[in-house]
């Protein structure tokens, strides 16, 4: 009955099976978080000895820019997981495994690395990298966690190794321009609502803390929102305006 409700939430033509498997990950991350382990949404490859990890939004062109990596540097590189790799907080550092959601291309390996860096890949009007700072990079990473949110301790708990992520490894934006000049386009039409809400919520950060901005996101999501996949949880998160976020009353 649960896997029922839930067809709605997916794309038209998807399989009770596969929504059952596409649940299962938040819940699988759920039961990772007291191990101090995480399920990250994005492409995990090994370049140099180290794990890369490359994150969008669904659809920004990670797969298509793994390729394109591929193609350049041939056997320097090897993929991990194409879609939802899992992270691993220890002692020695933060490293990168394999999990059985490799996204639409099935892509991944039995390989794991220690993690060397985050690129966040971004649609613009120009091909440009830079790395971004902490405070820049906090809101748009902590949605890549996909966990269920369903309790306060899961959503500290995900801020503690987001922290940490943030910490150990160094994050840089790529901006890309895509081959397609229409697909491009539609891309950064699409991308300019969501830049609003990562800019609010940014400045939110920056004038109260990550904190408190986790405590009245959650604040929002709750009955169905709990229930949804990441992807869906984050369109409907991104059309919430962030002052109607954060006009509750302050913890």
């Amino acid at each position: 009955e649960v896997i029922r409700d839930l067809l709605p939430l997916y794309e038209e033509g998807s399989t009770a099976p596969y929504v059952e498997h596409m649940e299962l990950c938040g819940r699988a991350c759920d039961a990772l978080l007291p191990f101090e382990r995480a399920i990250f949404h994005g492409v995990a490859f090994i370049w140099r000895g180290q794990a890369w990890l490359l994150t969008a939004l669904s659809g920004t062109g990670k797969t298509t820019h793994y390729i394109q990596w591929k193609r350049q540097y041939g056997g320097e590189i090897s993929i991990i997981n194409g879609d939802k790799p899992v992270l691993d907080f220890s002692e020695e550092g933060i490293s990168v495994h394999p999990s059985p959601w490799r996204g639409k291309e099935n892509m991944g390996s039995m390989r794991s690395a220690p993690l060397g860096g985050i690129i966040m890949l971004k649609q613009g009007q120009e091909n440009a990298m830079r790395r971004v700072e902490p405070k820049e990079a906090v809101a748009e990473l902590f949605m890549q966690f996909l966990f269920t949110r369903s309790t306060p301790l899961d959503v500290r708990r995900v801020c503690a190794l987001e922290e940490r992520l943030l910490q150990t490894v160094p994050v840089w934006q790529l901006v890309n321009r895509g081959d397609d000049e229409k697909k491009r386009q539609r891309l950064v039409s699409a991308g300019n609502s969501r830049n609003d809400y990562i800019t609010r919520a940014r400045n939110y950060i920056a004038l109260y803390g990550m904190k408190r901005f986790m405590i009245k996101l959650y604040g929002k999501c709750t009955g169905k929102a709990k229930k949804q996949s990441h992807d869906y949880f984050f369109s409907k998160i991104k059309a919430i305006d962030i002052r109607i976020c954060m006009e509750t009353t302050h913890h």
